[in-house]
């Protein structure tokens, strides 16, 4: 069962790396998947009163917190369902986002459902045994596993806890890899490969569910 969640942990983080190397790309160097360096970015366009430049780093937060809001909302009543809906509605949401980015409408606009999608994946699993974890961001897991390094030099802890948040920093990163060379090739349409991964996803969880109601 752990091997199993590490694995879908990986998953989500990959893809989370993969969608915020899009939309940085796509969306004038803004994150999709976490928000500090879009706070940043917010904070700078207020100081020099840049009004129309903060709207979309300010979107971009706004759909995150909202993301997490209803992944919250879905995540509890769903129970055992919670993992395959959050990763069937995320899904929906980037296909959105395509036909949103395919028709032209404004950036903002389509800029919207994706940080929805990242903001609630953070939700359904957020701890691993009795690891906490993120899956659209990796600062947190930095800190940690320096954090626990520290601690397995002095003796005072195990090594294999601080696995758990390499494994998702270099799931991110490989993700993010991937999303920058598939956006240089096909542009905005890379963002049908983490639609399309996350549906399979939460069909196999879906299933999973199912038999072993």
């Amino acid at each position: 069962m752990q091997a199993s969640v590490v694995i879908l942990a990986g998953a989500l983080a990959a893809i989370a790396g993969f969608v915020d190397a899009v939309g940085y790309l796509q969306f004038s160097r803004l994150f999709v998947s976490f928000m500090s360096g879009n706070t940043t970015v917010l904070g700078i366009h207020a100081a020099n009163a840049e009004w129309t430049a903060a709207v979309e780093p300010a979107l971009a937060i706004a759909g995150f917190v909202l993301g997490a809001f209803v992944g919250a909302l879905i995540t509890g009543p769903a129970g055992r369902w919670a993992m395959a809906a959050v990763c069937g509605l995320e899904a929906a949401l980037l296909a959105a986002a395509l036909a949103a980015l395919a028709s032209g409408v404004p950036p903002a606009l389509s800029l919207l459902p994706i940080t929805v999608a990242m903001g609630m994946q953070n939700i359904p699993l957020s701890r691993i045994g009795e690891t906490r974890v993120a899956m659209t961001y990796v600062t947190g897991a930095l800190v940690n596993l320096g954090r626990m390094l520290g601690q397995v030099v002095q003796r005072r802890a195990s090594w294999r806890p601080s696995l758990t948040h390499a494994l998702l920093w270099g799931a991110l990163l490989c993700g993010a890899v991937a999303g920058g060379l598939t956006h240089g090739r096909i542009g905005f349409l890379a963002l049908a490969v983490p639609a399309v991964l996350l549906a399979l996803i939460g069909a196999v969880m879906a299933a999973a569910t199912w038999r072993d109601r």
